[in-house]
């Protein structure tokens, strides 16, 4: 993920870019973001959260979005596009120009990391994630090996986040109030051989 040279964009600059580009970028300190490559095996483990996580909230007041939906955390005047994204059905949005939509208030947020993004998922994103005071939860999950991480806020103290992992197929990851098999988020998922990492 490399930025457009070292030019700082406005927001507003930004997102008449956005509304025109073919493909996606996210907006980090000024910097418009390609969207990186994505694997079979991200896109797999993408949609099996969805379909799990969907199916889960079915005939709740919460509803996930898959990929597309951006995001936009006012604090640090950044634009992103989760993996997935849990929000409730009616909620606020921000809109430009009455033609992009992007969330301001979700719940939960999904990112799935490989070697050349899972230090700026965990550190710079996750800094301005831990921002939002909507979320409650953060989870990360490997496309590598069988890992995932899940960051929690307490309810008594809404600055401290709990951090629980998991593992083994038949450990059960919880998601808002739902229960997703680990199993069922790597199905028919092929690990690949380690990548190197690169710089943001």
């Amino acid at each position: 993920m490399v930025a457009f040279a070292q030019k700082r964009y406005t927001k507003e600059e930004y997102l008449d870019f956005e509304m025109k580009s073919k493909i996606r970028h996210e907006f980090v300190n000024g910097k418009i973001v390609p969207m990186p490559y994505t694997t079979k095996s991200h896109g797999r483990i993408a949609q099996n959260l969805s379909r799990l996580i969907g199916n889960c909230l079915h005939g709740t007041h919460l509803e996930v979005f898959q990929e597309n939906r951006m995001l936009h955390v006012p604090s640090c005047e950044n634009f992103y596009y989760p993996d997935l994204i849990i929000v409730p059905i009616k909620v606020e949005t921000f809109t430009h120009k009455q033609k992009m939509e992007a969330d301001l208030y979700p719940v939960a947020l999904v990112e799935v990391a490989s070697a050349s993004t899972e230090d700026y998922d965990k550190e710079e994103k996750w800094r301005c994630y831990q921002q939002i005071k909507s979320l409650q939860q953060y989870i990360l999950v490997s496309q590598a090996s069988t890992f995932v991480q899940v960051y929690t806020r307490q309810k008594e103290n809404v600055t401290k986040w709990v951090y629980t992992s998991y593992q083994t197929p038949d450990d059960k990851v919880p998601v808002m109030n739902c229960e997703i098999p680990v199993q069922g988020i790597y199905d028919r998922v092929i690990f690949l051989k380690p990548e190197h990492k690169s710089n943001i």
